[in-house]
Formats: C-alpha cells, sequence, structure tokens
C-alpha cells in the first residue's frame, strides 16, 4: 500500500477564457480543469480537491500559481507532471511537481505573492500582446504609475 503524498503543484495558464482560479457555478475556472484532470488521473475513484494558493479574476493569467494535493499513489513526480499535462487543456500546464511535507499548505504556506502588469503603451495595440497587454494609447503619467505602484 502507497503513503499519501502532499504534491506542490506550479501551474502556469492563459486564463483569457477562464473565470478565474476558483471553482464556481458559472463558468469553466482553473481549479475546475485541475481537478477533473486529476481525477481522470487517479481513475474517478474519488472527487480531488486542490487547494490554491490564492484566486485569480476572470481573464488573468499565472506564471507560477501553487496548488497542493494528496495523492496515495507512487509513481515519481516527473511522471504525475506529464500525465497532468497531458488531460488537461492547452491553456494550462503544470510547470513543476513536488513532494511536500504533510503540513504543506498551497495558500498558508505562502510567503510572497508576485503580481505583473503590462501596458501596451503605443498608438496601435500589438497583435501579439493582446491577451496579455492593456492597450492604452494616450501617453502615460509615470510619476503616478510609480506613485501607486507603492500601494
Amino acid at each position: 500500500m502507497s503513503r499519501v503524498r502532499n504534491l506542490k503543484l506550479t501551474i502556469a495558464y492563459d486564463g483569457t477564457d477562464y473565470h478565474g482560479w476558483q471553482v464556481q457555478p458559472n463558468g469553466n475556472t482553473v481549479q475546475a480543469e485541475l481537478e477533473q484532470a486529476l481525477s481522470r488521473f487517479t481513475g474517478g475513484r474519488n472527487r480531488v480537491t486542490v487547494t490554491g494558493s490564492g484566486r485569480t479574476d476572470a481573464g488573468v493569467h499565472a506564471w507560477g500559481q501553487v496548488a497542493n494535493w494528496f495523492y496515495d499513489g507512487s509513481l515519481p513526480c516527473e511522471r504525475v507532471q506529464a500525465a497532468l499535462n497531458g488531460l488537461l487543456p492547452a491553456a494550462i500546464r503544470v510547470r513543476r511537481v513536488e513532494d511536500e511535507e504533510s503540513g504543506f499548505h498551497a495558500r498558508k504556506s505562502a510567503a510572497a505573492k508576485t503580481y505583473l502588469y503590462v501596458i501596451d503603451n503605443a498608438p496601435y495595440a500589438n497583435p501579439l500582446l493582446r491577451r496579455w497587454a492593456w492597450h492604452v494609447r494616450q501617453a502615460l503619467d509615470l510619476a503616478a504609475l510609480r506613485a501607486a505602484s507603492g500601494y
């Protein structure tokens, strides 16, 4: 019999087509997609629940969203990662899977969070940035932006 392992998942996603991270009744979410993939991975024996380090709003992307999940299997982390990436939609990828101590909790154990806001400041929007940047034509008040970034 295998021991239950607490796996830390580091996830990247393009949130354009999702209603944020957290499962909700009114739309498709990243957490719901991940939990469905995990359920398929485990053979659908139980409903799978992951704990995320935080929530994102609709349309928000992530490069290092952390979640944890208790897994009662013995596959190496690299095999779990490969299997999940084969089951997830192309907009969501598990970048890393690591064994953690049993007390690790993605939200409560988080030490910091970093946010990046991208502004495409040009007369015409760059089509290559349309899903990842806010297009603003007007000149930016850099002094005001720097002052606001302190908050």
